[in-house]
């Protein structure tokens, strides 16, 4: 990842950049979940994982995609 997609993803904070992000396939459905919350991101609709998250306190960027 180069250093100029790297400090977007700092400084727009979404849950699909989050390294905590953990996602569930079951029976051809998606399940959004946040590890270090405990919380169900999404379901089904909308895509709640490209909202922005400005106050989340643990944000961190996922330097693996």
């Amino acid at each position: 990842m180069t250093d100029k997609v790297l400090k977007y993803r700092k400084r727009h904070r979404r849950c699909k950049y989050c390294k905590h992000l953990k996602v569930k396939a079951l029976n051809g459905y998606y399940s959004f979940r946040c590890i270090a919350k405990d919380k169900q991101i999404r379901d089904e609709f909308p895509d709640m994982t490209n909202v922005p998250r400005v106050f989340c306190q643990c944000y961190e960027v996922d330097e693996k995609l």
